[in-house]
């Protein structure tokens, strides 16, 4: 088991006080560049593994691997800053981890390694020759750029330390230094200044970029890299102004940025890559403060995939959890990953608070504090937390703590407890069959009240809200936030609007008659709405059972009954 002074890669060991600025702000900057530069040794340890593992290989791929390892070694000796920049390239853990794993084809590493050679010796100002096959006449220079246009076949790439030149079967690029032009055969990796000196790149290249849930997009034309470039600084604009402290870790570790294409569902999207740590995905049209968000959200995620490279926080993987904000259960790791990235968004919506919107910050604010706290009590309770990863969860929750004791508007502060309420509704009515299964046995010897009817114990099993197909978000709480905030919910079942806006309006009688038709028309979130929407009057308790006895019921008996029933046999 180890301390926060026992890291697995020992020369890169946390202080005390790095270690909880990890739990209590965005992290120091001196943790987050301990976290960057463990991540670089992580991909030299990679390169070592790959020359092992074709030590034996007596041919010229195998002999070209070598070179251009040893070719990557002599640029650090050369520049050790400007080849730093390739040895930390987020695309080079995804490509190696991936390629130790499945043994790959001894060609496409040469090639891969020889164009990432080409690059760290280019930024070093060295002179060399390097040979790149190309199947569709693009090579890609990670960090640098593409040569298109080529040819198939043999590339020659030459440098030195004014220029690189690429030499293909049907095309030819002369680029000068700093390698920024746009030229016939060359597309450069853009970049969009941020601040100062801090630079972030957009890639939009590198073939080893699409690992995330969703499709990179190709390379973007020149408006849309405009607009892109726009929101990011305009995002970045809002971290640097009202999260200084996660700034500060950003222009440490976060080098590039992947423009995704839009999802299904039209909802901005952020992805985390555990094998590209320095690099975060974003949807390509994201407003900027939901850009804002996604940054914070996913660099708290990309923080913990090094901390975790770096200490044992928990165990293995032995069982499955509630987590809010999921509809479907999460080993400890999932959960940790979940857990640490809503505290980001907890925090984000609680600094937001003074900016224009108040009721929408508000009330993800209580939200979240709420979701979160309730995520990390459950991580405090596992057994599976290691002395360390206990370290890393207590600061998150003693800060819970402090926010919950932050006012909000009442009104608001009653929505978000109900929100929170559907989400564990939502998980109540979907999980822990067998535990359902065994209070039905009980219940079937139990006296059968006149609305159940004989083979009442012959129902379907199966239980489901539309939800529960994978959407984040119930129904009923999506459109409980669209009143409360204002914002219209990006998607509605007509059953449940007049249901809902009773709901909020106090109508308590009007909603869960709303409801139950909803129900009884077919509308399987509408369970959701009615425990919500009865649950300070007369609530329905094990709304999994509840919804297993009313659909064999003759329809006749009231939801809230049928709970009461269920209690007098299970409870008396």
């Amino acid at each position: 088991m180890r301390s926060v002074n026992t890291p697995k890669l020992g020369r890169l060991a946390l202080t005390q006080a790095e270690f909880t600025s990890l739990t209590t702000t965005g992290g120091s900057g001196a943790a987050v560049e301990k976290l960057a530069m463990s991540q670089v040794l992580k991909r030299k340890f990679l390169l070592t593994a790959i020359r092992h593992e074709t030590s034996n290989a007596n041919n010229a791929p195998a002999d070209t691997i070598h070179r251009m390892i040893d070719l990557l070694a002599e640029a650090e000796s050369v520049d050790g800053r400007a080849a730093l920049a390739v040895l930390g390239h987020p695309y080079l853990d995804q490509w190696a981890s991936n390629w130790l794993r499945t043994k790959g084809d001894l060609d496409e590493a040469a090639d891969y390694l020889s164009a990432l050679a080409a690059a760290a010796a280019a930024r070093a100002r060295m002179t060399f020759a390097v040979d790149v096959r190309s199947g569709d006449g693009t090579v890609v220079l990670p960090t640098l750029g593409a040569g298109t246009g080529l040819g198939s076949g043999l590339v020659r790439i030459t440098g030195t330390a004014d220029r690189i030149t690429l030499h293909g079967t049907d095309g030819h690029a002369d680029v000068p230094r700093p390698f920024t032009g746009a030229g016939a055969h060359w597309m450069p990796v853009r970049r969009v200044e941020l601040e100062g000196r801090y630079a972030i790149a957009v890639e939009d290249l590198d073939a080893q970029r699409d690992c995330y849930p969703w499709p990179p997009q190709e390379r973007l034309d020149d408006a849309a890299a405009a607009r892109f470039g726009d929101t990011c600084r305009a995002a970045w604009s809002i971290i640097a102004t009202d999260f200084p402290d996660h700034a500060q870790g950003m222009r440490t570790a976060l080098a590039s940025l992947v423009p995704l294409t839009h999802s299904d569902d039209a909802e901005s999207q952020g992805a985390t890559a555990f094998r590209a740590f320095g690099s975060l995905a974003v949807s390509l049209d994201t407003p900027a403060e939901a850009m804002a968000l996604s940054l914070i959200h996913e660099f708290m995620h990309m923080k913990l995939v090094a901390i975790l490279d770096q200490y044992d926080l928990h165990t293995t993987d032995r069982r499955l959890y509630f987590a809010p904000w999921r509809p479907d259960p999460r080993p400890i790791s999932a959960l940790l990953h979940g857990t640490y990235a809503h505290f980001g968004v907890c925090e984000f919506w609680r600094r937001r608070r003074g900016a224009d919107g108040d009721r929408s910050a508000h009330f993800e604010f209580a939200l979240w504090r709420r979701l979160t706290l309730h995520a990390v009590q459950t991580l405090l309770d596992s057994d599976e937390l290691t002395a360390c990863g206990r370290q890393f969860v207590e600061p998150l929750y003693r800060t819970l703590l402090d926010w919950v004791a932050e006012p909000v508007p009442a009104h608001i502060e009653h929505a978000a407890d109900d929100v929170a309420y559907a989400y564990q509704v939502r998980w109540d009515l979907t999980h822990d069959e067998a535990s359902a299964d065994r209070d039905l046995s009980r219940l079937a010897r139990a006296p059968r009240p006149s609305w159940l009817p004989a083979a009442w114990t012959q129902a379907p099993g199966a239980v489901r809200t539309e939800s529960a197909a994978g959407a984040a978000e119930p129904m009923v709480a999506a459109l409980i936030r669209s009143i409360v905030t204002g914002d219209a919910p990006a998607r509605a079942d007509p059953r449940l609007v007049d249901a809902v806006a009773a709901h909020v309006d106090g109508q308590a009688d009007r909603a869960a008659h709303e409801f139950r038709s909803a129900i009884d028309g077919g509308a399987p979130e509408a369970w959701v709405g009615l425990c919500v929407a009865s649950r300070r009057s007369d609530p329905v308790g094990r709304p999994r059972l509840v919804r297993r006895l009313y659909e064999a019921s003759d329809r006749t008996v009231a939801p809230a009954d049928v709970s009461a029933w269920i209690s007098a046999v299970l409870d008396g």
